[in-house]
């Protein structure tokens, strides 16, 4: 490994891959019997009539471990309903779906699924990788010395998903022990953050050609958390996963975010907008950066030190500019105006994901856009004066566009890591990034002056809100289809305008119906589209 570069880690994270079983019931007793031995991902075989049920059940018997698919090019693009079910169950990816000389229609199947695909066959050089992370056909990409021609290319191969941020993890060809040890020195390379093919040479040769082999399986022999594996019953939130309790959790989600938009407005009447998001996302980075460190403890992927400025940009502009935007625009503005205004996060992000070519724009996306500009345009003739403006509905234009920012360009980050780590730099970097610009109106603002209702609303937006929120939505996202959860996103403007009535006094008007009910319109069509 010195002599490619690698030893960037000392610890190899191994994985195991199974074959087709003859039963469900075969399956979940080998997979127990890998996990025990310490593996810490589970990669099963798959095809048609043998994957969404198979996938389902180890799903439910297995809730935290790390799984993954491999459908040795089983698949084409008329199975593509069959592969989006896989979305609820919260896969690492699937492998190689398709065909290995169609990258095109690798393009076209990532579009549709949630799920990154990893491509395996189809990479043969770094060419070939630099080409299908371009045309967006894959999120992660399986490097195996064998099909690459050796260490040189494989090398190329990793340096160039590294500079994409495209994570990478090392496949086995059924090695021998030195063919074993050539892939542990590949894997420490710093870019394959992810579990390899480097399981014990002797699950498939009875003679080993290595007279060390028993050092070297035992020197590299994973650890697995308790946090990856658990067996049923064992888990806080058990009780919540069947399907309609899920639901439950995210509707009750996007009911309390409905109603952040109210309590913004109760603090935003005694603190300045910029002394609110100064302190909202230093308490609520505070409260996040401890979950992160337990759950690195618990064994998930720590954040590398390279990754750091994209978190910091992601956290500056995603979450940094949002709140100064929300927050100094919702106290411009009503708070049913300004729920019905973020409605336009989805159609943002859209567009955003289309220029960086994460998205296909459609004639029916463009339908839905111009609808729901439409209903902004209504919004704005029948304000009034008293309750929001124009400048007030364009600082939540802003905070709606740089959300766009933060989900667009953290998305394959979230992939790789998953929502809290992502969430804990973010706010990091949000609280650094405001504190030259607020550090003396915080220092010097009358906390006293706050009634308890003030304090009790910002108690609710920061701890409420931003993190015990979060914990529950990606709690449910991980065990649903993120199409399926932005469905209930509709909630919000619905709660904001109806507690804001007895709540801050502000009245439903009919341009506000007319101009809301066009705006969930577009985006209702621009999504679908």
């Amino acid at each position: 490994h010195q002599l490619i570069g690698g030893g960037a880690r000392k610890e190899i994270p191994s994985g195991v891959s199974l074959g087709i079983q003859d039963t469900v019931d075969d399956v979940l007793r080998v997979i127990e019997k890998e996990l025990a031995a310490g593996y810490q991902r589970i990669k099963m075989k798959i095809k048609p009539g043998r994957d969404v049920e198979d996938l389902r059940e180890v799903r439910k018997r297995f809730p935290h471990i790390k799984l993954m698919a491999d459908a040795n090019s089983a698949y084409t693009l008329k199975d593509a309903d069959r592969l989006q079910a896989l979305d609820e169950l919260f896969l690492m990816m699937i492998e190689q779906p398709l065909a290995h000389d169609e990258i095109i229609d690798h393009v076209e199947l990532q579009a549709k699924l949630q799920t990154p695909i990893c491509l395996d066959e189809c990479i043969r050089s770094a060419h070939h990788a630099e080409q299908a992370i371009r045309m967006n056909a894959c999120g992660i990409i399986n490097i195996k010395l064998g099909r690459v021609g050796g260490f040189a290319e494989a090398i190329k191969v990793h340096d160039v998903c590294q500079q994409h941020n495209i994570p990478v993890w090392c496949g086995g060809m059924l090695e021998s022990g030195i063919g074993r040890a050539h892939n542990i020195a590949l894997a420490s390379l710093p870019n394959f953050v992810l579990p390899g093919d480097v399981s014990a040479s002797n699950r498939y040769w009875k003679r080993e050609l290595l007279t060390q082999r028993r050092r070297l399986r035992l020197r590299y022999r994973p650890r697995v958390s308790r946090f990856h594996h658990r067996p049923p019953g064992d888990s806080p939130l058990n009780d919540c996963s069947s399907r309609w309790r899920l639901y439950l959790i995210v509707v009750g989600v996007y009911l309390f975010w409905g109603a952040n938009f109210i309590f913004s407005k109760i603090v935003l009447k005694e603190m300045p907008g910029m002394v609110a998001a100064s302190l909202r996302t230093f308490f609520a980075a505070a409260l996040m950066l401890p979950v992160y460190w337990w759950s690195v403890r618990q064994g998930a992927e720590p954040v590398k030190l390279r990754e750091l400025p994209l978190l910091f940009f992601i956290g500056s502009v995603g979450v940094a500019v949002n709140q100064v935007c929300f927050l100094v625009g919702i106290s411009h503005t009503s708070a049913g105006h300004a729920a019905l205004v973020i409605s336009l996060t989805p159609i943002l992000v859209l567009f955003l994901a289309a220029v960086v070519g994460q998205e296909k724009i459609t004639p029916w996306k463009i339908v839905g856009l111009t609808v729901a500009i439409g209903g902004v345009v209504l919004l704005q003739n029948g304000h009034s004066a008293q309750s929001s403006s124009l400048v007030g509905d364009l600082f939540i234009v802003g905070a709606s566009a740089s959300f766009a920012i933060y989900t667009v360009f953290g998305k394959r980050a979230t992939r790789q890591h998953g929502a809290i780590p992502i969430i804990a730099f973010s706010y990091a970097a949000a609280a650094l990034t405001l504190f030259p610009f607020t550090y003396s109106a915080v220092l010097s603002f009358d906390y006293s002056s706050l009634s308890t209702k003030a304090w009790l609303a910002f108690f609710y937006m920061t701890v409420i809100s931003s993190t015990i929120c979060y914990v529950f939505f990606y709690y449910a996202l991980n065990r649903l289809a993120a199409s399926r959860i932005s469905a209930f996103a509709y909630l919000q403007p619905v709660v904001a305008s109806l507690l804001a009535v007895p709540m801050l006094d502000e009245p439903i008007t009919a341009a506000m119906m007319g101009g809301g009910s066009l705006v969930l319109a577009g985006v209702f069509l621009t999504e679908r589209g």
